[in-house]
């Protein structure tokens, strides 16, 4: 399941959630930034969508 599928099944109760994120490999520059910030309170969901590599859809 795709980041993009989640978010349509998850619906509007998606842009409320905090995301912490973790990567098994770093592939893109923009992973550890996404690890990062999440580290700590986490980051809302357009934080998430906004910095996520375009290969994860």
């Amino acid at each position: 399941m795709t980041l993009a599928e989640l978010l349509v099944r998850l619906g509007s109760f998606g842009l409320d959630l905090t995301w912490r994120v973790e990567f098994d490999e770093i592939v893109d520059p923009r992973c550890a930034e996404m690890e990062r910030r999440s580290a700590d309170a986490g980051m809302d969901t357009s934080t998430l969508l906004s910095l996520k590599p375009p290969s994860y859809s």
